[in-house]
């Protein structure tokens, strides 16, 4: 909602003499967005009884890992893990709760690195960490890499969907302020909405 003098903007108008206003299309916008597999996100307990866990570092029972290290991997019973497969790996910041009910609404985690699914052993996997952008170490929980979204098309959302932000970086929020809303795939919400 910041308006500067120099913005770009493009106004819509009325055809004058035409009563009520025409139906016009949705603008046409694609953003240069990279969305990074290193922003922090929040997760729903749902989510998280899908997640796996970094029980231990394979060389000398490491605690802390760092980029090229071999990891001990544990996964939900029944989850279905391929060899070669990324993983984010990343460790709860805090709680997170609905403004407005005040229930536990998840969690805010940072994310720490990535880890690369080598073989499957005995009772876990052996993974390896591939990436780290801080420190990681073992009790990281694991989630499968989100897709890496270069161009960003912008499109209508759904005309019924209402909802709240649950969490914002900053208590200002402005341009370039990353949020978190209770609304998802679930209730009809697609990338670029």
């Amino acid at each position: 909602h910041w308006i500067y003098p120099g913005d770009e903007i493009k106004i819509y108008y009325e055809k004058p003499g035409e009563g009520e206003a025409e139906k016009r299309p949705f603008p046409k916008l694609v953003l240069n967005y990279p969305i990074s597999t290193e922003i922090n996100f929040v997760s729903t307990p749902e989510e998280e009884a899908n997640f796996g866990i970094i029980v231990a570092g394979r060389i000398e029972q490491k605690v802390m890992l760092s980029e090229g290290d071999p990891v001990y991997v544990e996964f939900p019973d029944g989850m279905d893990v391929k060899i070669g497969a990324l993983y984010q790996s990343f460790t709860t910041l805090c709680d997170v709760d609905h403004p407005i009910t005040g229930e536990r609404f998840g969690n805010l985690n940072k994310v720490t690195g990535i880890v690369e699914i080598k073989e499957k052993a005995d009772t876990c996997y052996i993974g390896k960490v591939v990436k780290s952008f801080s420190e990681l170490g073992v009790g990281e929980r694991l989630r499968p890499l989100p897709i890496k979204i270069s161009k960003l098309a912008i499109t209508p959302g759904l005309d019924h969907l209402s909802g709240y932000i649950v969490y914002s970086e900053t208590p200002l929020i402005g341009d370039h302020v990353m949020v978190f809303i209770d609304l998802g795939r679930k209730q009809g919400v697609q990338v670029g909405n």
